[in-house]
C-alpha cells in the first residue's frame, strides 16, 4: 500500500476508520458506493483506500472533493448519534430481553487487508449474516513485491523455528515460478485462440489474461497474502469474531484482536460481549470442543489414511422416493389434503403422470436466472469432492451448501492443466508443488495449522457438501456456465450427471446445465460487459 500524503489522511480519515492499518470501517458512504467499491475491489491489485482516492473522489459524476465540508459536518453528527441514546437503548434492551435479533438491524462494510488466503477461509466458512468478496486469483497476478518480497504470510512462529529459512525459500521459489510462466502462458494461449476481426483488443487480453491466470493459480500457496471486502450484521459480525478467536491458527486470533477494535468504533454495542466474561466461557468451549474432537477421532481412528489421486465427484447420499416427495410439495400449497395423504396419493401416479408434473413446474423458465420454486428444497443429496483447493475456493462460496472439508494437505498429490503440458511447463510447475510437499511434510509436525500455509491451490482436497435440489440447480447451471474456471464447470456438471443417473426426470429439468468446452471462457463475458457499457455510455 502507497503512502498516504497528510492531505489524503484527513480526506481518508472521514470515510474509513483508520488510514494505516489492515483492517478498517467503511464510514459515511452511500451503500451503492460501498457495494462499488468492494465489487471493484475484487478484481484490482490496489488497497481499498487506494481506489477510493483514485476512482471515486475525483470522479467528476460524484464530485465528492467538493464536498468534503459537508462530510466532516456529517460526520460529527454521526459521532454523536453512535455514542448517544441508541447505544444505551441496546445495552438495556438485551439485559432485558436477550434478543440477538436486534443486532441483525445494524449492518457494516469491513475492508480487511494482507491476509492470508487461509484467514479468508475461516472467515467465509461463516455463511449466515456475512457477504464476503474475496480478491480474485482469476483476474488479479499475485507475483507483485513489496520492498523487494513477494507477498505471502510469514508466520513468526515459523519463522522462529529451525524451519524458517526452508518455509521462505520454499514461498519464494513457487512465487517465482508463477511469475516466470505468466508471460509464456499467456503467448501459448495467444497462438491457441487467436485474436479474430470482430472481437476488441481489450476484451481479447482480458480473456487471454484471466486464461493465464486461471492456469497458474494452481502455484499460489494458501499462504498468498489477499484482500477482501465483508459486509454483515451485527449478530454475525459477534458470532465471527468469536469464531476467530477460538481458532487454533494464530493468524486467525491476532485478525480477531484486529477487527475487533476497529469494528468497536462503528458498533461496540453489538459485539461487545464477545469481550465479556460469557463470550469468553464461549470462546473457551468452542476450543475445548474442538480439541475434544481431535482426541476422539485419533482414538477411533488412529492414523487410517486414505489417499486420493484423481479428482472426482462421489454421491454418497441421495434422497429416497425425492421425485414423489418432490412433486408432493408441487401439489400441495394449491390441494386441500393433509401431507402424509397426499404422499400417499402421489406414490400412485405413473412415471409419466410425475414427469409431466415436474415438467409443468419449470416449464416457464427462460433461463437459468429463473430460479426454481421452493418444492425443490424438499430433496437433499449427499456428495463428496475430490477436487483441487481453488475449485473448493469457487464453490464453497455457495450460502445453501452445508459442506465438511478435511484440512488442507499436499498428500492428496495434484493434476497439471492441461496447458500447462502443452506449452512445455510441466517440470516447472511439478518441481513447485514437490518442493512445497516435502516442506509441508517437515512443518506438519511441528506446526499443523501453519503448514496449510504451502499447500496451493492446484493441491488435491476432499470435501463434503449436502445441498437440496434447488440449490443443486442454481449450482450446476451457473458453475457449467462458458465463462467458468474449467475446474469448477467439471464439478457442476458431474454432480449434474449424478442426479440425473440417480432420478431422471429430476435430472431432465435442469434445462440451463451448459456441456460444451469453451475454451477460451472468459471471451464472450468480456464481449458482454463491453456492449453493457457501451449501452450505458450512450
Amino acid at each position: 500500500m502507497r503512502k498516504f500524503s497528510e492531505k489524503e489522511k484527513k480526506i481518508l480519515s472521514l470515510f474509513f476508520s483508520n488510514t494505516s492499518k489492515s483492517v478498517f470501517v467503511l464510514l459515511n458512504m452511500p451503500e451503492v458506493l460501498k457495494g462499488a467499491l468492494f465489487s471493484r475491489y475484487s478484481r484490482s491489485s490496489k488497497s481499498l483506500r487506494e481506489l477510493f482516492l483514485d476512482d471515486y473522489l475525483n470522479n467528476q459524476e460524484l464530485n465528492l472533493s467538493q464536498k468534503i465540508k459537508a462530510v466532516e459536518n456529517f460526520s460529527a453528527v454521526q459521532e454523536f448519534l453512535n455514542s448517544g441514546k441508541a447505544k444505551e437503548f441496546y445495552r438495556k434492551w438485551l439485559a432485558m430481553y436477550g434478543d440477538d435479533s436486534i443486532a441483525e438491524l445494524g449492518g457494516i462494510h469491513l475492508g480487511i487487508e494482507n491476509i492470508s488466503i487461509i484467514a479468508t477461509k475461516i472467515i467465509e466458512d461463516r455463511r449466515i449474516g456475512l457477504s464476503p468478496l474475496e480478491k480474485s486469483t482469476r483476474y488479479v497476478r499475485f507475483d507483485d513485491k513489496v520492498s523487494g518480497k513477494y507477498r505471502y504470510y510469514r508466520d513468526p512462529q515459523i519463522l522462529k523455528s529451525r524451519f524458517g529459512k526452508l518455509y521462505l525459500k520454499t514461498m519464494d521459489n513457487l512465487f517465482e515460478t508463477y511469475s516466470k510462466l505468466i508471460a509464456p502462458i499467456t503467448n501459448h494461449f495467444r497462438k491457441k485462440y487467436p485474436q479474430t476481426s470482430e472481437v476488441t483488443d481489450k476484451a481479447y487480453e482480458a480473456s487471454i489474461r484471466a486464461k493465464a491466470c486461471d492456469t497458474l493459480r494452481g502455484l499460489l500457496p494458501l499462504g498468498t497474502l489477499t484482500n477482501m471486502g465483508v459486509f454483515g450484521n451485527g449478530r454475525a459480525f459477534e458470532y465471527l469474531l468469536t469464531k476467530m478467536y477460538a481458532s487454533p491458527l494464530p493468524e486467525s486470533r491476532d485478525l480477531a484482536k484486529s477487527m475487533r477494535q476497529d469494528l468497536g468504533t462503528v458498533i461496540e454495542s453489538f459485539i461487545e460481549r464477545v469481550s465479556s466474561q460469557k463470550g469468553q466461557n464461549y470462546i473457551e468451549y468452542l476450543q475445548q470442543s474442538e480439541k475434544g474432537n481431535k482426541k476422539e477421532a485419533v482414538k477411533l481412528l488412529g492414523s487410517s489414511e486414505i489417499l486420493e489421486k484423481q479428482s472426482g465427484v462421489r454421491l454418497v447420499l441421495a434422497e429416497p422416493e425425492a421425485e414423489i416427495k418432490a412433486v408432493t410439495a408441487i401439489l400441495y400449497p394449491n390441494s386441500r389434503l393433509d401431507w402424509k395423504s397426499l404422499y400417499r396419493l402421489v406414490k400412485k401416479y405413473s412415471s409419466k403422470k410425475l414427469a409431466r408434473t415436474l415438467e409443468n413446474y419449470v416449464s416457464q423458465r427462460q433461463g437459468r436466472w429463473h430460479k426454481v420454486g421452493k418444492a425443490f428444497e424438499q430433496i437433499y443429496y449427499d456428495f463428496e469432492i475430490v477436487s483441487d483447493v481453488g475449485v473448493y475456493k469457487d464453490l464453497e462460496r455457495h450460502r445453501l451448501l452445508t459442506y465438511f472439508r478435511q484440512p488442507f494437505t499436499t498428500k492428496h498429490g495434484y493434476e497439471i492443466p492441461t496447458d500447462v503440458i502443452e506449452s512445455g511447463f510441466e517440470k516447472s510447475y511439478r518441481r513447485g508443488l514437490d518442493k512445497a510437499h516435502k516442506t509441508y511434510l517437515k512443518l506438519r509436525q511441528r506446526f499443523p495449522e501453519q503448514a496449510q500455509y504451502l499447500v496451493c491451490h492446484g493441491h488435491l482436497m476432499r470435501w463434503k457438501i449436502k445441498m437440496n435440489l434447488r440449490e443443486a440447480f442454481h449450482l450446476c447451471e451457473l458453475r457449467s456456465s462458458p465463462q467458468g474456471h474449467p475446474g469448477y464447470r467439471k464439478v457442476a456438471q458431474e454432480i449434474y450427471f449424478l442426479i440425473k443417473k440417480n432420478n431422471p426426470l429430476l435430472g431432465n429439468s435442469m434445462k440451463f446445465v451448459n456441456l460444451t468446452n469453451p475454451g477460451l471462457e472468459r471471451l464472450s463475458s468480456e464481449i458482454r460487459k463491453e456492449e453493457k457499457l457501451a449501452r450505458l455510455t450512450r
